[in-house]
């Protein structure tokens, strides 16, 4: 069993993007790879970083967008370079708690579906913490149609073919890329499951996608459900 991890990088803060890839790098085993995708990233220091880093690490693969793209057509373009089995989420902001495949895959052997998830713990500005708990219940349409994630997408774990017989993520839903795809997998009768214990940790900043394009991503969402669940 090999993993991708796949993570989309745009000028994010170069103590937090080599926080986020050395919690990668301490859950690599033999035959891992790490794809990292700048999406058309100007901060030089994020560029310098990201560049020693996969320079230092040979597991480390480094996919250059000279235009911004977006998370969506991003991920579909380092979806192209993996070579494993499985494939990781991991946002460029946050970071695992140690020994989160392991345990994704204890609960993944005892609890198979197409997808796997993970409870999260937010880290926010003010310095204060809180969970982010991951439901449990079977997944039905109106859960989705109250705007609840399956699984949060920064702990995704899912199998490449899986993720390749979706034909990879939808771009025509800036921000909501990743429930837009939940729901085609819903629609195609994809199982979902969710490991019961914080394996990753999530910086909750004002900078963050979902805080900046709130508007734009929620309109994502109804079309998203519009779309897929009629």
């Amino acid at each position: 069993m090999a993993i991708s991890w796949l993570v989309p990088i745009h000028d994010t803060p170069e103590d937090w993007l080599k926080l986020c890839l050395t919690s990668i790098l301490v859950e690599m085993q033999d035959g891992d790879e790490c794809i990292c995708i700048d999406d058309g990233s100007q901060n030089r220091n994020t560029i310098f970083a990201l560049e020693q880093y996969c320079d230092l690490n040979p597991r480390f693969r480094l996919k250059r967008i000279a235009n911004n793209l977006g998370v969506a057509k991003a991920l579909n373009i380092g979806l192209e370079m993996v070579a494993n089995e499985y494939i990781a989420r991991l946002d460029a902001d946050d970071w695992n708690i140690s020994g989160r495949i392991q345990k994704q895959m204890a609960w993944w052997n005892d609890n198979p579906a197409d997808l796997i998830g993970c409870d999260m713990i937010a880290h926010n500005d003010d310095g204060k913490t809180s969970l982010i708990e991951c439901h449990q219940e079977k997944w039905n349409e109106k859960l989705l149609r109250s705007y609840q994630p399956i699984c949060f997408h920064p702990t995704w774990l899912i199998e490449t073919r899986v993720m390749s017989g979706l034909g990879g993520y939808p771009v025509t839903y800036p921000h909501a890329e990743d429930f837009a795809l939940q729901c085609q997998m819903f629609k195609e009768g994809h199982t979902f499951t969710n490991c019961p214990e914080v394996l990753v940790n999530k910086r909750q900043h004002a900078n963050r996608m979902s805080n900046r394009y709130r508007d734009i991503q929620r309109d994502s969402a109804t079309r998203a459900l519009k779309d897929f669940l009629k």
